[in-house]
């Protein structure tokens, strides 16, 4: 079945939905969070919707900022400010921003692409 829809619909379409999906919103009670329980910030963006890991779509990564930059009509200012203070807080350092959060249960400080493995390195 093919769909054809309009830029301007499409631009709606987002428009309408971006931070009912992509934001976490700081109200634990929000019925637009699909999965409350993974929640591990409130008042950031997530980097993905519907990943097929969903513990993933509430990792705090810088992504978003960028969409900031890109689509600033997307975003709520109150909302981005509160989102760029925790990632700024979390994952700016002082070389640059980090990837990932480092209260995050996967984050691995240490990165050595030489190891054949899942990002992990064993520190002797």
């Amino acid at each position: 079945k093919v769909v054809i829809v309009s830029y301007e619909e499409w631009n709606r379409k987002i428009q309408d939905n971006f931070e009912k999906l992509f934001l976490v919103s700081e109200d634990p009670s929000d019925s637009n969070e699909k999965h409350p329980n993974l929640v591990h910030k409130r008042g950031i963006y997530k980097d993905s919707y519907g990943a097929s890991s969903p513990w993933c779509d509430y990792q705090l990564r810088p992504n978003f900022t960028i969409a900031i930059v890109v689509a600033t009509e997307l975003f709520t200012t109150e909302k981005a400010w509160r989102a760029l203070e925790i990632t700024e807080k979390k994952l700016l350092g002082p070389l640059g921003m980090k990837t990932l959060d480092p209260d995050d249960m996967v984050y691995c400080g240490i990165y050595d692409n030489d190891l054949d493995n899942d990002n992990t390195m064993l520190l002797e």
